[in-house]
């Protein structure tokens, strides 16, 4: 992963901004959370898609097998678990304010608060 944030040699390496020093923990879970989304959402799109041909099977049953259609109900139903399983990730990640641990004090620092 890489990230457009210039990195300042005088700061010991630290990741620097337009408005000073960045904490370095605070900008992984930035490209967690970013990651995590992106894998809820291709989960959460490939159990529509799975989901719509079950559909297609049942209100045109000539069209695929029953078997075929509960191996992809199985196929559906582990994509949802694997994007529940991002998403409870992804909250841990949110929940997460370097140097506090408390998503309350984020304020309007907040990168997720709208």
């Amino acid at each position: 992963m890489t990230s457009s944030t210039p990195i300042n040699a005088a700061t010991d390496g630290m990741i620097t901004s337009t408005t000073g020093p960045v904490d370095p923990v605070a900008n992984l879970r930035d490209e967690e959370a970013r990651g995590l989304i992106s894998l809820a959402s291709d989960a959460l799109h490939a159990a529509l898609n799975l989901a719509h041909e079950i559909h297609t099977h049942i209100y045109k049953p000539e069209v695929t097998s029953a078997a075929e259609s509960q191996r992809k109900l199985l196929a559906t139903l582990t994509c949802m678990e694997t994007a529940d399983h991002y998403l409870r990730m992804l909250d841990e990640v949110l929940a997460y304010v370097p140097g506090t641990g408390d998503p309350q004090a984020a304020g309007t620092d907040d990168p997720w608060a709208q």
